[in-house]
């Protein structure tokens, strides 16, 4: 919570935010969503790159997801060391696999 929380801070101008998450946060995820959201609203940055860094909850990954959901630009990366599945949950990836498919397609 409180990596987040400078984002109810004005005086800081920054255009991007990483957040890495690798186990539970402290807080309740619905907690930190709409802390963010509410921080974030009408805002149109910092833009915010969330990573979930060899995490093993499917849980945290999925709040890691919806924090990266809250504004349009913003990007969720996922790495885990055990598996590859992991990354084809990242944003970049799945928008590579689906411009792949498109192109197949056409």
């Amino acid at each position: 919570m409180q990596s987040v929380k400078i984002l109810s801070f004005p005086r800081y101008t920054f255009d991007r935010l990483l957040i890495v998450c690798g186990s539970c946060p402290d807080q309740n995820s619905d907690i930190l969503i709409d802390f963010v959201e509410e921080a974030m609203a009408g805002l149109t940055a910092p833009q915010l790159h969330v990573v979930a860094y060899d995490c093993q909850s499917p849980a945290v990954n999925a709040m890691l997801a919806g924090l990266a959901g809250i504004t349009e630009d913003s990007i969720y990366h996922c790495y885990t060391a055990d598996s590859v599945a992991g990354i084809y949950t990242s944003d970049e990836i799945v928008r590579l696999l689906a411009e792949l498919n498109r192109c197949q397609v056409s």
